[in-house]
């Protein structure tokens, strides 16, 4: 089971093909909370790159 927001997802998205040939029984829940959480947390909250567009 993985839990991924958005924004992690935009850096990994290639890995979910390589987890789903190893682990096809594989369970990704995507929490959209558009954008880069954990760098607005720590580093710069109000700066716009932290915005991602939402998937559908």
């Amino acid at each position: 089971m993985l839990f991924i927001g958005d924004g992690s997802l935009q850096l990994t998205a290639t890995e979910l093909g390589t987890l789903y040939q190893r682990v096809p029984q594989a369970v990704v829940f995507l929490l959209e909370n558009r954008g880069y959480t954990v760098e607005r947390c720590i580093q710069s909250p109000h700066a716009v790159y932290q915005d991602i567009l939402a998937r559908d």
